[in-house]
């Protein structure tokens, strides 16, 4: 008298969150990301543009004058329309392919405007270098391979 049925899931169960060594591998991970993130970055200066890649144990910087960037291309889906991040290349004189890319970036289209403004010297570097020269009570200088990097 044995009826044959499907198989059926009762329940499921999986390992706790309040173990230790969840919270761990949580940690460590969350490290690693934000040990990375760190390490990729864009700087532009009052003279050139800077990408800096790193992994966990190298990694390489691309340094470009300003005047040799002949084309700047920034390409957003809908979402990184929505979050304001996308796909950066920077392309210069004598080069095929792009020397800079950056996906991801936050602010593209800003960074892309920046350079311009640069290039066609209604923004220069003498603004950005007053405000660090004299810094307010309390702060300190930035230097060039220190610049702020939108978020």
């Amino acid at each position: 008298m044995s009826e044959s049925r499907e198989e059926v899931v009762i329940s499921q169960y999986r390992r706790s969150v309040w173990t230790g060594g969840f919270w761990w591998r949580m940690i460590v991970t969350l490290g690693l990301y934000l040990y990375l993130w760190n390490r990729n970055k864009i700087t532009l200066t009052n003279r050139r543009i800077v990408e800096r890649r790193g992994g966990i144990l190298g990694g390489e910087e691309i340094s470009l004058n300003l005047a040799r960037i002949t084309d700047i291309r920034v390409k957003t889906g809908p979402l990184g329309a929505i979050l304001k991040h996308g796909l950066f290349e920077v392309q210069s004189a004598g080069s095929d392919s792009a020397e800079i890319s950056f996906e991801g970036l936050s602010h593209p289209h800003k960074l892309k405007d920046q350079i311009y403004d640069l290039q066609d010297g209604s923004l220069d570097g003498d603004s950005f270098s007053a405000r660090t020269a004299a810094p307010a009570e309390g702060q300190t200088a930035q230097k060039a391979d220190e610049a702020p990097v939108d978020e």
